[in-house]
């Protein structure tokens, strides 16, 4: 995991930004959710991002015209919610997407 990501992070959820259907069918659903997230760590990146920056991230998943969908063990991110993030490039620009199993709560410390 570490290998293909672009961008590894510690961050906290700031805010939900928006959800949209991403499903070029008209009867079929597959929401997208963007997130912003504030960085209190950077572990391994570009030199674009440093702490205390902010990131647009976006996930599979998420409530749409009042129905939730999450694909199983891929939970939505929660406002104040602190998570470790691995991350690929996006679309749009200066966007990251979590891919399936690429994000952990750290319930343990982190000595960097």
């Amino acid at each position: 995991m570490i290998n293909r990501s672009d961008l590894i992070v510690v961050g906290k959820v700031t805010r939900i930004l928006s959800v949209e259907n991403a499903s070029q069918n008209e009867f079929m659903v597959l929401p997208i959710t963007y997130y912003k997230f504030t960085i209190d760590k950077v572990l391994a990146d570009t030199d674009q991002y440093k702490s205390g920056s902010s990131i647009t991230v976006y996930k599979t998943g998420g409530v749409f015209e009042g129905k939730e969908y999450q694909l199983q063990g891929y939970p939505p991110y929660n406002p104040g919610e602190q998570v470790i993030l691995f991350l690929k490039e996006g679309e749009p620009a200066d966007s990251y997407y979590t891919p399936p199993q690429s994000q952990f709560l750290p319930y343990f410390t982190l000595i960097l």
